[in-house]
């Protein structure tokens, strides 16, 4: 009887033991998914056997697991995206906190100030050592509104270089600690700086080119108003002069036309193939006359064999023209022009050597800008705008060549023009 009872009550036993052992290796399994999921791992296995409510517990447990993973893959490829873009900006970008210590800096925001290590953690000031940045930033915090500014960078003491910042700043909301942030975008606006300087040079330049020969029309033309009986060989000397001087309007206008063309890269270039032997031939006719004028010599030096190329022949001209007309004008009397032609790999080297005044060599690097004279009185009195130089530096451009000069004050000038021999159109 006895034993009768003890059968199902080892039966009963075995089978509670079973269940709690099944219950225990389920439970350690559930401790370890949620430690390893804690530690942002992802865990090997899950609980598929055992009690049933701790089976649908890891079921539920492993849909979470695959959420979060999916959340962090998408917050992974978010950053990564956020990276590309601020590091494909040219712009330089900040990001700082309520407290303005760096959050986030791209690299052209760290060129700009020269910050070579990271500066994540520091405050403005101690990453730039700006103060304008800083007053930006607190200003943009306390007024919680957009604000811009421009600022020029200063570099080794030199203005001209310095670049210049168009500094935006706007705020936005941490919603985690309930406070404001600043995002900064700096854009570099030195080119445009430098082209606004170079308008209002030009302006400048232009006005005061165009006030001399106007004052004198208007002077003359009040004499001949005020006197009409004037003696005729003082009105022919007045017209004369008169006549100079419109010449001049003329030139000046015709080479503020050609600039303007030039510049604007609209003008269509007519490219043919031309031997240069045969086409200086007659060219040095149009030169003779103020050659022997001025008692100099020419020398044109060409290699033996022909030497044909592809450019536009009326802007070749013009570089050949202006060229000529400078180095024939600042010639010493007596002096000899050496204009010579040589062929080198793909490209044509011109070079037109003078026995002039020459340039001082703080000028020399300054003779292709626009209306640069070295002796700008001299220059007028011999009838130059001022634009030649820059005129043909724009034309050589245009065909893809490059122009160089060497001078020696009182010694000479070679200009040397590189021009290709085909176009690559």
């Amino acid at each position: 009887m006895i034993f009768l009872i003890l059968i199902p009550l080892l039966i009963i036993a075995c089978m509670g033991y079973m269940r709690f052992r099944q219950w225990n290796e389920a439970s350690v399994r559930l401790d370890e998914i949620i430690s390893e999921l804690a530690a942002g791992r992802r865990p090997k296995s899950f609980v598929r056997s055992g009690p049933q409510s701790l089976v649908r517990l890891s079921n539920q447990i492993e849909k979470v697991s695959e959420l979060q993973l999916a959340l962090q893959r998408q917050l992974q490829e978010e950053g990564y995206s956020h990276q590309v873009i601020l590091k494909g900006m040219i712009e330089g970008v900040l990001i700082v906190d309520h407290e303005k210590k760096i959050q986030l800096a791209n690299e052209p925001f760290c060129t700009f100030f020269n910050i070579d290590k990271t500066p994540t953690g520091l405050t403005v000031m101690e990453a730039t050592r700006f103060i304008e940045l800083d007053r930006l930033i607190q200003q943009t915090l306390r007024s919680k509104s957009a604000q811009s500014s421009e600022l020029q960078l200063q570099q080794n003491n030199n203005a001209a270089a310095s670049p210049y910042l168009l500094i935006n700043t706007f705020p936005f909301p941490i919603q985690s600690i309930g406070t404001t942030g600043v995002v900064l975008v700096c854009h570099n606006i030195t080119r445009m700086k430098q082209l606004e300087e170079v308008r209002k040079e030009f302006v400048s330049n232009v006005s005061h080119e165009l006030k001399t020969p106007l004052a004198i029309f208007q002077g003359y033309v009040e004499t001949l108003l005020d006197n009409p009986q004037l003696e005729a060989k003082d009105q022919s000397r007045i017209h004369k002069t008169l006549l100079r001087h419109s010449h001049r309007l003329n030139a000046l206008v015709e080479d503020l036309l050609s600039l303007a063309r030039l510049e604007s890269r609209r003008i269509p270039l007519q490219f043919e193939i031309i031997d240069l032997h045969s086409y200086l031939e007659p060219l040095q006719e149009d030169w003779k006359k103020q050659i022997e004028a001025k008692e100099i010599k020419l020398v044109i030096t060409l290699p033996p064999e022909t030497l044909p190329i592809e450019i536009d022949l009326l802007r070749f001209e013009q570089i050949l023209s202006n060229l000529m007309d400078n180095a024939i004008k600042y010639s010493k009397k007596e002096g000899t022009i050496h204009l010579s032609f040589s062929k080198k790999l793909e490209h044509i080297e011109m070079t037109i050597q003078d026995q002039g005044i020459g340039i001082p060599a703080s000028d020399l690097p300054h003779i292709f800008e626009r209306f640069y004279r070295v002796d700008k009185a001299r220059s007028r009195e011999m009838g130059g705008t001022g634009l030649g130089l820059s005129i043909v530096k724009h034309i050589v451009l245009l065909h893809q060549g490059t122009i160089e000069a060497e001078s020696e004050e009182g010694e000479g000038t070679t200009i040397r023009v590189y021009l290709p021999l085909r176009q690559n159109l």
